[in-house]
């Protein structure tokens, strides 16, 4: 009797850690997602202007750079991530960009073929 008690109380508690275990990694998921797709900036609008630099041959990769250290984003792997997802394809030109604009709209804004200097 005592030994099925345990093996109860020992299942219970494995339920239990399963169950917490999916409800982190679902909500950890679920901001992840937030995050990716939010229109939201790296700072509260209206933020400033801030002039980017793509110079040909520059990788995704070169430009998170760039933009994590002008501090226009704030987290490289979710730029990363938007910019596979948005298939985005820089474009060489200079660019005034705000730090209030959202991942996609940064990607669209170094996407497009108007640079700062031809507005």
């Amino acid at each position: 009797m005592r030994n099925s008690l345990i093996k109860m109380a020992l299942k219970a508690a494995v339920y239990l850690l399963i169950i917490l275990v999916i409800y982190i990694i679902g909500n950890k998921s679920y901001q992840f997602g937030r995050t990716i797709f939010s229109k939201e900036g790296y700072k509260e609008a209206p933020g400033e202007q801030i002039e980017v630099v793509v110079s040909e041959g520059d990788t995704v990769a070169d430009v998170t750079e760039q933009l994590l250290r002008k501090e226009v984003i704030g987290d490289g792997y979710v730029f990363r991530i938007q910019s596979f997802l948005y298939e985005a394809k820089f474009k060489p030109g200079i660019y005034n960009v705000s730090n209030a604009a959202s991942g996609e709209e940064i990607i669209e804004i170094l996407s497009s073929s108007e640079t700062s200097e031809e507005q």
